[in-house]
Order: structure tokens, then C-alpha cells, then sequence
């Protein structure tokens, strides 16, 4: 006797208690076969997808509940979710709000405030947690959200104190404890911080698995003497650049050090003391005995402020493409020649708060003391006062080639500023009012950087006096 669309739907809703979420799925796709217009299973049908990690597929499912009942309050959330997902945050705050009209659900208050997180609206988030908090002290996901709008707003310790809250709520959340790695660092507890940073493995959110590998993860306690060590680059371009300076200190471990990297960095990280061998991802691997992320080797090295291998320049581009940039800038001899990278990769998170429009820059181009030259590929904004070479780039040691024939870089937080730092060239970092972890808060230096200058935001979103703080220090570098 075939089973009919209630116990179809009833099933899948059993299944779904159970967090056996697939079969849920396949039961509720039953159910819909068989009464396609049921409004309520395929709003769970979108629930399993989602939790099933099927994001675009959730909010099909949700839309299709929301055509047949337009008023349906948990499909409008449930579409929130979707399209929260999807990183479309303003729609999903618009279909967060519907639902909450027709059901005011207080626990929905969380999901405001992680629409309003991802749009870096931080204390209307903050006031989202605290109501949800509010309504239920036992809710872990509250404490986290609250953690991350706090860390926003440049309230690190609140912060801290906030994640470990969550955390004793519920011990086992890589996203917690990968956010309190963040603050840690910040905050400069390198030795806790460097331990919770390898929670990004565990993280879902951050799509970051460890290299399938048999080979033993290498964090500082075997010897490795004799033995080849692959070195992996991860995250961004940034990171890897950051972090590639560890590879003397493992080499002098003695290790052949091996580096897989994008094949845009490969050709300047053979220039790094220590490199033997350099792999991109188009390339089979070679035979190695351990790895280890680069970012993972600060914690290898059990790293602390006092201790941070800062020994510039630790890159070099090549002699000829250097060379070939000194002769094109000498056409701008007499000015001082100044490097502008002004946005970050919009593949990445708080890319809105990290950038800084261009038009926003135009009184640090006014100088007519100055030549200054675009260290973006790809950019779409141009202005008079830009020289643009960097269409020609073919890699970061193009880029690197014409940084080292600057008098200075200014940059905000991307990998234009890390590889300045990295080659020993004046840099002044433009930052946000939260500044990511490495440039740690109230500082107008880099233990990471010795030639880097730090301007800070004095407030969420004001750029203003960041530039013309950097234009007024400009005039007076420039002055002849």
C-alpha cells in the first residue's frame, strides 16, 4: 500500500527532528510529488536543503511556498535564511521583517541581527542579540552574533567575554571558537590565539579544508632534519604573503622547504631565503614527509609580539622586471612616486568596510608634488592624477617590481599593503575602525611591518580624516 502525502510530509518532519536530514529531504520530494501544492512541505523541504547546505535550492523551495501562501511567515523567514546565505543580506533583512509582522517570533531577532552583521550595521545588530538574548539566556548562537557585532565595533575585551559565554553554552562551535581566535589575536594573546586559530579547519563557514593528505601536520614539535616539508598557502593573498617569511625558520630547521601556492605568488616566493622548490595548483605534488598551512606556522613557532620574525625585506622581484620598472618610472623623476591601492577582493568578508571609494582619495591626489601610480589590475575607477600600469601586471612580482621603485605605497588593508611590508618599502595602511586581527588596536606601527605607518578610522565609516591626515603627512614627505 503506497504511503499518501500527510504521512510522506509527517515522515520527513520525524526525520527532520532526528537531524537525519537527507532522508527528510527525499521524504518531503515524495510528499510534493504527490501534492505538489502543499505550502507547508515545501517550506521544510527548503529547511532540509538549507541545513543540507543546498542554499540556492532553499530559497527555490521557500519562493514556491510563498507563491501558494503569500502570507506564510515561516517561509519568509526561511527565505531570510536562504538569502542571508546567498550573501544577500538586504533582501533577507526585507523578507526578516515580513515574517516578523505577521509572527513576532522573538528568537527571529537573532536572524536580524546576523542580516544586519553582514551589512556592517553593528549596533543595530548588537541591539538584535541582546533582545534575543533577553528572551533566551541559553541560546549560545546569541552570544556568538553579540561577540561579532561587539568585535565591529572595536569593543574586543566585551567581545571576548562574549564568546567564551557562548562558548560554555556550547563548547564544541568552531565558529565561536575560530571568532575568539580573532579577538585574542587583536588583543595581542598570541599564545591563546595562535591555538584557536586552527579552529578554521573545523569552520563551516569559511569553505577551508585541510590538503588530502596521509602526511603528518608539522606545528612546531618534530625534528625535521633531513625531512621535505610542504608549505601551503591559504586564505588570501595577504595571509600568504604574511606568513611565507616563516620559511627561512623552517628551513633552518633542516628542512627542504617546498611552497604550493597560486602561480601568481610563486615566482616571487622563489625568492624567499629557504625556498627550494616552489608548486602551483595546476602541478602534481611532489614527494614530501609533513605540511603544514602557512598560517599555521606562527603557531609552529610559538610566535608572540616580542618574537614576530620582522626581518624586511624578506621578498625581492626579480632583478630584470625591476629593471624594466625602474626605466618606465623614469619619466616621473623629480615627483615623488606614490603606489595607491584603495579597494580589497570582493571575494572576501568586510571587503565594504576594509575599501575606501575612490573619489574618497582625491585630497591625497591633489598633490601636484606627487606621481601616482595604480597598484590595482582591474580597477575601475580612473582619475587624472593615476598612473595606470597596473593592466600590464602579469603577476605579484610585476607588482612588487613597481612597488620597489616607490618612494611609498598607500594602501588599505589588502595584499598591495602586505607586500610593501614585506619588502621593506614605506607603507601607510588606511583602516577601519575595527581593524582586522594583524594590525592589532591603538597602534601607529606594525610588529609585523617595520616601514608601515597605521591610519586608523577615528569612528565607523569615517574616512575623511584618515585621508587627510595621510594627505596632510604626504605634503610635508613631499615638500621639496
Amino acid at each position: 500500500m503506497s504511503e499518501s502525502a500527510d504521512s510522506l510530509y509527517n515522515r520527513g518532519n520525524a526525520l527532520l527532528a532526528q537531524g537525519r536530514h537527507a532522508e527528510a529531504q527525499a521524504s518531503y520530494e515524495q510528499a510534493l510529488a504527490l501534492k505538489p501544492d502543499d505550502a507547508e512541505a515545501l517550506n521544510n523541504l527548503g529547511v532540509t536543503r538549507y541545513l543540507l547546505g543546498q542554499h540556492a535550492a532553499a530559497l527555490e523551495a521557500a519562493e514556491r511556498a510563498l507563491a501558494i501562501r503569500p502570507a506564510y511567515a515561516r517561509a519568509l523567514h526561511n527565505r531570510g535564511n536562504a538569502l542571508l546565505a546567498l550573501k544577500r543580506a538586504e533582501e533577507a533583512l526585507a523578507s526578516y521583517r515580513e515574517a516578523y509582522a505577521l509572527t513576532p517570533e522573538p528568537a527571529w531577532r537573532l536572524h536580524f541581527g546576523d542580516a544586519l552583521q553582514a551589512l556592517e550595521r553593528h549596533e543595530e545588530a548588537l541591539e538584535c542579540y541582546e533582545r534575543a538574548i533577553a528572551h533566551d539566556p541559553r541560546r549560545a548562537e546569541a552570544f556568538g552574533g553579540r561577540g561579532n557585532a561587539l568585535q565591529g565595533l572595536n569593543r574586543h575585551e566585551e567581545a571576548l567575554a562574549s564568546y567564551l559565554h557562548a562558548l560554555e553554552l556550547d563548547p564544541g562551535d568552531p565558529e565561536t571558537h575560530w571568532n575568539e581566535a580573532l579577538a585574542r589575536l587583536a588583543l595581542g594573546d598570541y599564545a591563546r590565539g595562535w591555538e584557536k586559530y586552527e579552529w578554521r579547519w573545523r569552520n563551516p563557514s569559511l569553505h577551508m579544508p585541510l590538503p588530502a593528505t596521509d602526511k603528518p601536520l608539522w606545528l612546531g614539535r618534530e625534528d625535521l632534519a633531513g625531512k621535505t616539508i610542504l608549505l601551503h598557502a591559504e586564505q588570501g593573498y595577504g595571509d600568504a604573503i604574511q606568513a611565507i617569511r616563516y620559511a627561512p625558520l623552517v628551513a633552518a630547521r633542516g628542512a627542504r622547504v617546498l611552497v604550493h601556492c597560486r602561480r601568481s605568488l610563486a615566482s616571487l616566493f622563489r625568492s624567499v631565503a629557504g625556498v627550494q622548490a616552489m608548486v602551483t595548483p595546476e602541478e602534481p605534488l611532489p614527494r614530501f614527509d609533513c605540511h603544514t598551512p602557512l598560517m599555521s606556522l606562527p603557531l609552529a613557532f610559538r610566535t608572540t609580539l616580542e618574537t614576530i620574525p620582522a626581518q624586511v625585506p624578506y621578498l625581492s622581484p626579480s632583478a630584470a622586471l625591476a629593471g624594466k620598472w625602474r626605466r618606465r618610472l623614469d619619466a616621473h623623476d623629480g615627483r615623488t612616486k606614490v603606489g595607491l591601492a584603495w579597494r580589497g577582493n570582493p571575494q572576501f568578508s568586510r571587503v565594504t568596510t576594509k575599501s575606501l571609494p575612490f573619489p574618497r582619495l582625491l585630497p591625497l591626489v591633489a598633490s601636484r608634488s606627487c606621481a601616482f601610480f595604480n597598484l590595482q589590475p582591474g580597477a575601475a575607477e580612473t582619475h587624472e592624477a593615476l598612473i595606470d600600469y597596473a593592466s600590464e601586471f602579469d603577476s605579484f612580482d610585476d607588482t612588487a617590481a613597481l612597488i620597489a621603485n616607490l618612494d611609498l605605497v598607500i594602501s588599505i588593508d589588502t595584499a598591495v599593503a602586505h607586500l610593501a611590508g614585506a619588502l621593506g618599502k614605506p607603507v601607510w595602511i588606511l583602516l577601519p575602525f575595527s581593524a582586522d586581527w594583524r594590525w592589532l588596536r591603538g597602534r601607529e606601527d606594525s610588529p609585523w611591518y617595520p616601514s608601515a605607518r597605521l591610519f586608523r578610522q577615528p569612528a565607523l565609516g569615517e574616512w575623511d580624516s584618515v585621508v587627510d591626515t595621510a594627505a596632510r603627512e604626504l605634503a610635508k614627505m613631499a615638500a621639496p
